[in-house]
């Protein structure tokens, strides 16, 4: 949709420790709240995953270029495009748009380099008993105002949407024509 919102298909386990995003973008190129270009959003998709202590609260997920894929020049919003995820196991993930590999992440050390995954004690970086991205995990598709985004910070502007913004229906309407799950099966 063409809003300053994230338009968003990830998943995420039950108990909100573990998160795959494959699908993160933003279409307004210009943002009426900040009175600020918001372009660099408009043409990139953040394609990345989390792993989370809940108590007491920490999040870790790659920073990396390549977690905002971008091909230079297409604008998200203006068709409708194929974004899907290999989970392959807990240590691998393959992220696709348009049946295209944009992003490859494996391995304990880009998966959970801060061992929040770990079975025993959470983040002991001195015991490794690391699960990965292991857990089943739900599908959500939604609509975001990510409070990164809309909390004013020195520097930043504010990129949420004014209610002028939110007045615009069209702008406003997350359309998905459909979405496929596919279990892999071991071939005979």
């Amino acid at each position: 949709m063409n809003s300053v919102l994230a338009n968003a298909a990830w998943l995420l386990s039950p108990d909100d420790t573990q998160e795959i995003d494959f699908l993160e973008a933003y279409g307004a190129s210009f943002s009426e709240s900040a009175n600020a270009d918001h372009s660099w959003f408009a043409e990139r998709i953040h394609v990345s995953h989390h792993v989370f202590i809940r108590e007491p609260f920490t999040d870790w997920q790659p920073t990396d270029a390549g977690s905002w894929y971008t091909d230079g020049s297409t604008l998200w919003r203006e068709e409708f495009h194929t974004y899907g995820v290999y989970w392959r196991d807990p240590w691998y993930l393959e992220y696709y748009i348009d049946g295209e590999l944009v992003r490859t992440v494996s391995g304990k050390d880009e998966i959970d380099p801060v061992f929040h995954t770990n079975e025993v004690n959470p983040g002991d970086t001195t015991t490794d008993t690391r699960t990965g991205l292991s857990k089943e995990m739900d599908i959500i598709i939604d609509v975001e105002d990510h409070d990164w985004r809309s909390n004013p910070q020195p520097g930043w502007p504010l990129h949420t949407p004014t209610d002028n913004e939110l007045a615009n229906e069209a702008n406003n309407t997350f359309l998905v024509d459909w979405i496929r799950i596919f279990k892999p099966v071991e071939s005979q």
